[in-house]
């Protein structure tokens, strides 16, 4: 296993773009894995990493959700790092995604339409840092609806894949089957849906 805590250039080279597909092959592909070099307390925000106005610019955390992971390369982070914007999108590409709510400690949120991180409980130093979305990217996209909609038994009922976690399950069904509908929900009407979302929370205010 390789561990380092020098900044990710292999990352940094690698912009994420919101025209971006879903089959396209990530750096965090590599099998790489961000830990904390000390404790942060649960609520610690990170970011912002501003949105390229498209799903794609959200759905990478799950697109890359697997039940196995393998732990190739590991960076030791300072928290500090992430709170600096022009990296944290570098940091943001290599942590990995949580499999499940159990082993969970980070949460994608949106705030002023930009993309930040924030830990659901204390992580401590050394601690894996494991990613998934709050309850609100959940439902904007779509995973709180799919929740109703299957069993826990975790089969997709397009192509029949067994899952062992709740996660890479919602992950394939939404974006990875190879069976789903080409125009199942579209990035444009994903963008409709967050305007709309935005607007009723301003109205509400």
């Amino acid at each position: 296993m390789f561990t380092s805590s020098m900044e990710p250039t292999l990352v940094s080279r690698c912009a994420w773009s919101g025209e971006s597909k879903s089959t396209q092959q990530y750096p965090s592909d590599v099998h790489t894995s961000v830990v904390f070099t000390r404790s942060i307390p649960s609520g610690t925000c990170f970011g912002p990493c501003v949105l390229q106005g498209s799903m794609d610019s959200i759905a990478f955390i799950a697109q890359k959700s697997s039940d196995n992971r393998n732990k190739a390369y590991v960076f030791r982070v300072d928290p500090e790092a992430l709170s600096n914007s022009a990296l944290f999108l570098s940091w943001l590409r290599l942590i990995q995604t949580a499999r499940n709510s159990e082993e969970q400690n980070t949460e994608a949120f949106l705030k002023a339409g930009q993309l930040h991180i924030r830990t659901t409980r204390e992580v401590r130093d050394e601690e894996e840092l494991l990613l998934w979305y709050d309850k609100e990217l959940c439902h904007l996209l779509g995973f709180t609806d799919m929740k109703r909609e299957f069993s826990t038994d975790f089969k997709c009922t397009r192509c029949s894949q067994m899952f062992q976690h709740e996660y890479p399950f919602l992950a394939h069904c939404r974006f990875l089957c190879p069976q789903m509908k080409a125009n199942t929900w579209r990035s444009q009407d994903f963008t409709k849906h967050m305007e709309a979302h935005s607007l009723s929370k301003r109205q509400h205010k």
